[in-house]
């Protein structure tokens, strides 16, 4: 028997999670019961058979149009290798990968792109289609993509996650910048995602760990960010149906989420107790929580879907907004491992869109210190290119997969 997902999240959900725990003899498993929570949905045995021949080291198909879907993103980089703005070298950088997807943020430009770049003037107080209309990003925006994911925060003046906004100057500003992205980039086939950053973290604020205790106004929270969610959707939607002409690009909004392990265990988290109240073109998971584990993503994925609501009123697409392995310390053939298992979920579950954690490190191993002369050893090692130039193994891996696609299998 089907049922909704408000019925769902009510009764089967807090059902499964009444079973957490460990199980008494004849009892289900902790995955048996992860994946009732999660839909009901295929056995580990299963998901694990599809995700080893989607790998493609296993000679898993690599979909045509995997440079389109696949994306780098730019952020907070400790280093650079020239003395040109970051937003603009970076971007050049991301399209020698072969990669023709890209993830920028729209928000604390003086410290996400502070390297060989004067951004006073542009602080978060700027509406968000000035900030777009800066040189620096148009000529970022100019290189060949064919998807841009825009990190953009709550519009000058919002307080987020608070009950009394009505998120009415969100809208209106996504709105705006919507409409910029349409009248621009008219003749660029290009889909454009603007999406908030990891709304779990944006719900908990300065407490990020609720698995000891659960905040009261905890689902008020939850329900404000659902509102913001539904306020952004709006103005894309009102900028699409405003669009005029022959119209190449396209404009979607994503909600993104990244706590989903989480609700396994009983937290309410933004996937299960706001998705469900937001309409959204797309849900982005930033997946640190559950990639380790090609069974848990799989139920993080599946969760994802059973309780999001397409804009359509249907099951939204789920992209992954974030992944990435960081490596530092780590083994050459742990880390391709690590990818190949990765991006096998990500072809079995026929992800749409996939945004590589990034080009240049942003973390120094050491958080007390920014390092000037920037060594790999001093940091954790989320990169796509080291301090030096040199290409990282996962960069020398998955550009083996974007090398190939169209085609079976990649060389690992």
């Amino acid at each position: 028997m089907s049922v909704d997902r408000r019925t769902f999240l009510g009764t089967g959900l807090a059902a499964a999670w009444a079973t957490v725990g460990p199980p008494a003899a004849g009892q289900p498993t902790a995955d048996e019961r992860m994946r009732r929570a999660a839909g009901d949905g295929l056995d580990a045995a299963e998901v694990a058979r599809r995700v080893e021949a989607a790998r493609p080291s296993r000679g898993g198909s690599i979909p045509a149009d995997w440079a389109a879907r696949f994306g780098i993103a730019l952020a907070g980089c400790a280093y650079s290798l020239s003395d040109r703005p970051i937003l603009v070298e970076g971007a050049e950088r991301i399209v020698a990968t072969g990669a023709r997807g890209a993830k920028f943020w729209l928000g604390d430009l003086a410290n996400v792109y502070r390297l060989h770049s004067d951004w006073r003037g542009w602080g978060n107080d700027r509406p968000f289609v000035e900030r777009i209309r800066h040189p620096w990003f148009e000529v970022a925006l100019a290189q060949p993509f064919e998807t841009v994911a825009l990190v953009v925060g709550a519009a000058p003046g919002t307080r987020l996650c608070q009950p009394e906004e009505d998120y009415a100057r969100d809208e209106e500003a996504i709105h705006a910048l919507a409409s910029h992205l349409y009248a621009a980039y008219a003749d660029k086939p290009c889909t454009f995602i603007l999406q908030n950053w990891e709304g779990d973290w944006l719900v908990r604020g300065e407490t990020k760990d609720w698995s000891k205790k659960v905040p009261d106004d905890a689902r008020a929270r939850l329900g404000s960010i659902a509102a913001w969610w539904r306020a952004r959707q709006r103005g894309v939607e009102a900028a699409r149906r405003e669009a005029r002409g022959d119209v190449r690009c396209r404009v979607l909004h994503a909600a993104e989420v990244n706590r989903v392990r989480d609700a396994f265990d009983g937290i309410p988290v933004a996937t299960t107790h706001a998705l469900p109240e937001a309409p959204v073109d797309l849900v982005s998971w930033s997946c640190y929580d559950g990639m380790n584990d090609p069974v848990l993503a799989w139920r993080c994925l599946d969760l994802i879907e059973r309780s999001g609501l397409g804009a359509d009123g249907g099951v939204p697409r789920v992209m992954i907004g974030e992944i990435g392995k960081p490596e530092t310390g780590q083994d050459h053939a742990d880390v391709v491992e690590w990818w190949d298992q990765a991006v096998g979920v990500v072809l079995a579950r026929e992800i749409p869109f996939v945004f590589h954690w990034e080009l240049y490190c942003n973390e120094p191993r050491d958080p007390s210190r920014r390092p000037t002369d920037v060594k790999a050893v001093d940091m954790r090692g989320f990169w796509w290119v080291r301090p030096d130039g040199s290409t990282s193994w996962g960069g020398e891996y998955l550009e083996s997969v974007l090398s190939r696609a169209g085609k079976r299998g990649a060389a690992s």
